[in-house]
């Protein structure tokens, strides 16, 4: 399933984008009943992008925030 991404909004000068309701599987815990197998888990996340664009101004694609690796990151971290 995919997170619900905020719109972006500005604090003092900064960019922050709100990811809600990440969902997918971890190994987590602690006890070994925990740690037998993957349980699903959510996780929300505030990224401060500081002065990157979020809107490209030109054709290069590249310089914009890609969500899919926003996603990647944040589940090679959990799991």
């Amino acid at each position: 399933p995919e997170a619900a991404a905020a719109a972006p909004q500005r604090f003092n000068n900064r960019q922050v984008i709100h990811l809600q309701g990440l969902r997918f599987k971890a190994n987590l815990g602690l006890l070994d009943v925990e740690r037998s197998g993957p349980q699903p888990i959510q996780v929300d996340a505030e990224i401060n992008l500081g002065a990157l664009p979020i809107v490209a101004r030109d054709a290069d694609i590249g310089r914009v925030l890609d969500y899919r690796r926003v996603r990647a990151a944040i589940i090679d971290e959990c799991t």
